[in-house]
């Protein structure tokens, strides 16, 4: 079996041998252990670097510096020559060969030329060793049972005093199997998101997730209960006299990047569709500089501002539909697992763009994500959803240091990790 994914812990625990690619090429391949405990190229240091695990206590990712180049005109030499930190002369005149570092495992950088100098690669065990629950294994108090996790809802400091951006009272969202027979998507559930906020939503495939953002942004019609600066969003005359601010402070970035982008459309004109359907004049001057600021925000080359979304990768893709949702700046930003199909080292730029947007715009986001060693990097607070449900809610650092709800405590046992069995 072949198994093809970005995410790095899933390859750790599921694969035998691992092949690291990189503009086209393997770049190093070898057994798992080899690739994550004693990697050598360094391309594979910077995804390994990337992880959220590394991340614990500091302000950013790590990310890779510079975008990939794009392969219609490749550069000479060695293609990762331009972001490694580590390069010599010659990788930016000529492709190294894969040198041979034992019987499996193989690695394409002049770094393992005998003639090169010797680089001390950067730590790849994680600085401490995470706790690990297991099923509804005690973890201190009580683990709640059948009853749902009371909210933590900010009750230490002055955070209680911040601004309600969105409120969400009780929402109950229903899709119809048969004339007679319904199916709840999303059965009562209730949390706010302050401003300058990001909120984890969690969940397994199927949990309401992305229901529950699309009742947000009234994509679906819930019966009421969604709240969005005081104003109820599903109210049809308030949301009429309402809609250019619901419009243009509300953004959202879909799972789906190849259905939500127009197949018609340019990059260009996708990014900027929002500025000329509201008439608003772009911050940086003109409608082709504004695209070009945010393909940089979003590390893509402007070139591809002239290409159809089916000229690119699902990963670019989904970098022009976050682009185009920042082109508002909007206060509110919903975002249904928006790195999902990205790489570790894309995905850390994105990430530390949306914790900037955080810190220096006052931003706040609904980040919906299954990667929870990203939301427990990213996220302020944290829901968990099982079944339409919400279950537990609280600060991120205790739901992930302390979870109450046995569901908590099974996905927080069944999240993958690159360095389990270490010291």
């Amino acid at each position: 079996m072949v198994l093809v994914t970005h995410d790095l812990s899933v390859a750790a625990e599921a694969a035998d041998r691992v092949a690291v690619m990189y503009a086209g090429k393997i770049v190093e391949i070898g057994m798992t252990e080899e690739i994550f405990h004693d990697p050598k190229h360094p391309y594979t240091w910077g995804l390994m670097q990337a992880l959220p695990v590394f991340a614990r206590g500091k302000a950013a990712l790590c990310v890779i510096p510079g975008m990939p180049p794009t392969l219609v005109d490749p550069p000479a030499g060695d293609a990762f020559a331009g972001r490694n930190v580590h390069a010599l002369a010659v990788d930016y005149e000529e492709q190294p060969p894969m040198y041979r570092v034992s019987d499996t495992h193989s690695a394409a950088t002049w770094l393992l030329d005998e003639r090169a100098p010797k680089v001390v690669p950067p730590v790849i065990l994680p600085p401490y060793t995470g706790k690990v629950f297991c099923g509804t294994k005690e973890t201190g108090g009580k683990t709640g049972g059948r009853a749902r996790t009371k909210s933590l809802e900010w009750e230490e400091g002055g955070e209680s005093s911040q601004e309600v951006l969105l409120d969400v009272r009780h929402i109950t969202h229903q899709f119809p199997l048969t004339k007679k027979k319904m199916i709840k998507a999303v059965d009562d559930v209730s949390f706010q998101i302050k401003r300058g906020e990001i909120f984890g939503l969690v969940g397994e495939s199927g949990s309401g997730k992305s229901t529950i953002a699309r009742c947000i942004m009234n994509i679906y019609r819930p019966a009421g209960g969604i709240f969005y600066k005081g104003i109820d969003t599903c109210d049809p005359k308030l949301f009429r006299r309402h809609r250019k601010l619901f419009q243009t402070t509300r953004q959202i970035i879909f799972q789906d990047s190849s259905s939500s982008l127009n197949q018609r459309m340019k990059v260009c004109d996708i990014i900027t569709e929002p500025l000329r359907i509201w008439q608003i004049m772009p911050p940086r001057g003109s409608l082709r500089a504004e695209a070009e600021f945010q393909m940089h925000y979003v590390g893509l080359d402007p070139s591809y501002l002239d290409r159809y979304p089916t000229e690119l990768s699902g990963g670019q893709r989904q970098r022009v539909a976050i682009a185009r949702a920042l082109t508002m700046e909007p206060e509110l930003l919903v975002a249904d697992e928006p790195v999902a199909s990205l790489d570790v080292s894309i995905q850390a730029q994105i990430v530390n763009l949306f914790r900037h947007l955080q810190r220096e715009h006052g931003f706040s986001f609904l980040f919906i994500a299954h990667d929870l060693g990203m939301i427990e990097f990213l996220c302020d607070r944290v829901g968990v959803l099982y079944q339409g449900r919400l279950v537990e809610v609280g600060r991120t650092r205790e739901v992930f240091a302390n979870p109450q709800h046995p569901y908590t405590k099974t996905l927080l046992s069944a999240m993958p990790s690159p360095f389990k069995g270490c010291v």
